[in-house]
């Protein structure tokens, strides 16, 4: 049948609980849902198998497909989830900070904006 693949924006929206309840684990599932009806309708078939293949946000994702909805799939494939959101958050945010700055505690920037404009006019 082919390998048919989807995606979602799983950008969690801050006030927003329903963007929260669809970051945390409802869009994956009505994708898996909407999916596999989708191609019942267009191979005038059901679909005998499926399969989840998660890796970092997709690889949590799996873990709490599998969890929530188990019946969803036949079988998930987790590749190094990033199921420590709080973690993974904060180490991004510190990791930035050291790259983009000279001197992270006077914010210095490792590169100005006029040596940042500069670069893109070379570039482009």
């Amino acid at each position: 049948m082919g390998v048919p693949t989807s995606t979602t924006d799983l950008n969690p929206m801050r006030g927003d609980l329903q963007m929260r309840l669809d970051w945390g684990y409802l869009s994956t599932h009505l994708m898996a849902v909407m999916g596999k009806q989708l191609l019942s309708v267009y191979y005038e078939r059901e679909v005998v198998y499926s399969y989840h293949l998660g890796n970092s946000t997709g690889g949590r994702q799996s873990l709490v497909e599998a969890q929530r909805y188990p019946d969803d799939f036949n079988g998930v494939f987790v590749i190094a989830p990033a199921y420590n959101e709080t973690g993974v958050t904060t180490y991004s945010i510190s990791w930035t900070a050291r790259v983009a700055l000279l001197d992270e505690i006077a914010f210095t920037p490792a590169i100005t904006n006029t040596e940042a404009d500069l670069i893109h006019a070379l570039v482009l």
